[in-house]
This record gives C-alpha cells, sequence and structure tokens, in this order.
C-alpha cells in the first residue's frame, strides 16, 4: 500500500503544478486556428480523476516540467504499487535530486 501512496503523490504534485501554471487549455475538438479555450477543472476534480483512473494500475511514469520564475523543472517518476520507485527532479542550470525506493523504503 505504501506504493499507492508514494502514487498519490506525485500524481498530487505533477497535477497540483500543472494546475498553479494558469495558462488556458486548448480545445482539442475545436477547428484549426481556433482560440477558443475549455473550462479548467479544478484540482480536486483533477485528483479525484486521476486516483479513480489509476486504481487498476500495477505501475504508473509521471513526466512532465514546470517553468518556476523563467527556470525549467523537469521530473520524471515511475512507482508501482508494490512500493518500489525511481525518479529524478531536476532544475535547468542547477542541478537536482534522484528518488530510489524498494517496498516503499525510500
Amino acid at each position: 500500500m505504501r506504493g499507492f501512496s508514494a502514487i498519490t503523490w506525485v500524481t498530487g504534485l505533477m497535477l497540483g503544478l500543472t494546475a498553479c501554471s494558469g495558462a488556458d487549455v486548448a480545445d482539442p475538438e475545436a477547428t484549426a486556428g481556433s482560440t477558443q479555450a475549455v473550462p479548467r477543472p479544478t484540482f480536486s476534480e483533477l485528483f479525484a480523476t486521476a486516483l479513480e483512473e489509476m486504481a487498476a494500475l500495477e505501475t504508473v511514469r509521471v513526466a512532465g516540467w514546470v517553468d518556476v520564475d523563467g527556470r525549467r523543472i523537469d521530473s520524471e517518476m515511475q512507482l508501482s504499487k508494490s512500493g518500489d520507485c525511481h525518479g529524478q527532479v531536476q532544475q535547468e542550470d542547477i542541478g537536482g535530486f534522484e528518488l530510489i525506493g524498494v517496498d516503499g523504503d525510500y
């Protein structure tokens, strides 16, 4: 169950960073050249949907990046329900860290 907690934490982190970006989301169904934006779901809606969809997964890989004050932060994590975890977070031009866990021990 520790693995699921880690998956939940990383998912929440990535969704939180995405939700805080403030950028409009273009409607993929809109015609080419359209600037129509779709309503942004709340963090709670995103998190609930992610948890529901992830219930059937044994492993999950989460990757993405955010821009914080003009500096890019990249993140990539792979987690399993059994508690295994491997990933890294790196900030452009500064450095980063690697996270490794086995059976929920980090």
